[in-house]
């Protein structure tokens, strides 16, 4: 039997059919809202989009083509342990209806770099946050696209990411354009992520990088800028994609390890500054800047000189006797083992490729402690000190600098509850922006530090911070 499976014309009729309806209503609304071109228009669908659509929307964001091609070669190498993560994502959104939205929603933001500046009051931390969580939504838009076209090459097996391809691909030969609608699905899912993750490329670079320069030209001018931002963008994926396709290693660990390393800094510096209104901007940078660092070493470390996952023992293949498609390819994949691009026989100390190397697997006790742990627990050691780090900094800045601060200053520099969890708003006796403030003689300080003459009960107008 051949090893090899190729898409047939009927798949690839099936195939055209399908992305043509992504593709004509991308067409439509274009047309349609081409009269108002307004940014919120084109990067939040003029904030009018009820609950359906936007659930639609992410959904199908987050079940990426990454996703649909590494959970299938996760559980078959290592058991189905990752289906926690499933249930630790679900909890997720619950804690995030009421977290995010009721403090972000309010705010009318586009991105969450806006409220990190306002949180802060600091560009440097805005434009830090910015290039951070840019490069991770580069990166990960790469192994987005890298999915599908592991799916066309499915030039036979040359490492564990195109197990799914393959199986399917050589699965439904016997069905006429089922593959190709496999593939198809493959596609819409890479273009649902991709097309999210270029939409928020070009709302951070106009929003957070490019805000001044563009203050005061015309919307319809802004809004052409943000298209041909996104078709740089676009292109540059491409390119970067030929770049992750050189890289070893099963593609859910790989953007695990990019989403841990850029990604835990951003989340710990939004949790600091969301949870405790005495954080800084000297904690949020120094935290981040620190955490970064900690987290690159932490994963490329893990990644060259950690002790590698074993995978799980073969189940065999009796019994599949019957599969006379699946039979012969079936026990190759079993009895083969991927190493660095090289198909390595488990068996055998010969290679089928002439520039593979023989790997030594390290021994548990020579690894460095560090490096053994799993790449799971990286993003959440990552955001952990990130915190640690930021609230120390931010208590010993604020001892050092209280003394020399007027009134004007701390003034400025106070947070306002509406930056706050308004679940910890209580918590931390802010009032709410909109409501009057009533405070008491004892409350009421001067600007050296005195207590005022006792003159009652006095109620602040709207807005008034004390």
């Amino acid at each position: 039997m051949a090893l090899e499976a190729s898409l047939t014309a009927i798949d690839y009729v099936v195939a055209a059919m399908m992305l043509l309806i992504p593709m004509g209503v991308g067409i439509w609304y274009a047309l349609k809202d081409a009269k108002s071109p307004t940014k919120d228009e084109y990067l939040l669908g003029g904030r009018r989009m009820s609950v359906i659509p936007v659930t639609l929307s992410l959904f199908t964001t987050f079940q990426s083509a990454s996703a649909q091609i590494g959970l299938p070669a996760e559980v078959f190498y290592y058991g189905g342990i990752y289906m926690l993560a499933g249930l630790g994502l679900g909890i997720s959104y619950l804690v995030g209806c009421y977290t995010l939205i009721p403090l972000l929603y309010p705010l009318r933001i586009t991105s969450i770099y806006e409220y990190l500046k306002l949180r802060y009051k600091s560009e440097a931390v805005r434009l830090f946050c910015t290039v951070i969580g840019m490069l991770t939504t580069l990166f990960y838009m790469a192994f987005v696209l890298l999915a599908p076209a592991l799916a066309l090459q499915a030039g036979f097996m040359s490492n564990r990411n195109q197990l799914a391809p393959f199986f399917v691909l050589h699965l439904m030969q016997t069905l006429p354009g089922m593959a190709g609608l496999y593939v198809t699905v493959l596609f819409c899912g890479a273009l649902s992520s991709i097309s999210s993750g270029i939409n928020a490329l070009a709302a951070n670079t106009v929003e957070d990088i490019l805000h001044r320069p563009l203050h005061g030209v015309k919307e319809a001018t802004v809004v052409f800028i943000t298209k041909l931002i996104a078709v740089a963008y676009g292109v540059g994926i491409i390119g970067l994609t030929y770049m992750v396709n050189r890289l070893r290693g099963p593609i859910l660990q790989l953007v695990s390890m990019v989403f841990s390393a850029f990604g835990s800094p951003i989340v710990g510096i939004f949790v600091m500054g969301a949870s405790v209104p005495w954080a800084n901007k000297y904690g949020a940078l120094s935290g981040a800047g620190v955490t970064l660092v900690f987290n690159l070493w932490l994963g490329i470390g893990r990644a060259m000189w950690g002790k590698r996952i074993e995978p799980l023992p073969s189940i065999g293949t009796a019994g599949c006797s019957n599969w006379t498609l699946l039979s012969n390819t079936t026990s190759r994949i079993l009895n083969e083992t991927f190493t660095d691009g090289c198909t390595q026989q488990i068996n055998s100390t010969t290679t089928n490729n002439a520039h593979c190397h023989a790997t030594t697997e390290p021994l548990i006790a020579d690894v460095f402690p560090l490096f053994r742990i799993s790449y799971e627990w990286h993003a959440m050691i990552g955001t952990i000190l990130c915190i640690v780090l930021g609230l120390s900094v931010s208590y010993l800045t604020n001892l050092l600098l209280v003394d020399k601060r007027d009134s004007d200053i701390r003034e400025e520099e106070s947070t306002e509850a509406r930056y706050i969890f308004p679940f910890l708003r209580k918590f931390w006796r802010l009032e709410d922006a909109n409501t009057p403030i009533c405070i008491s003689p004892r409350d009421r300080i001067d600007n050296n530090h005195k207590t005022r003459e006792n003159v009652g009960l006095t109620c602040l107008p709207e807005g008034t911070k004390v």
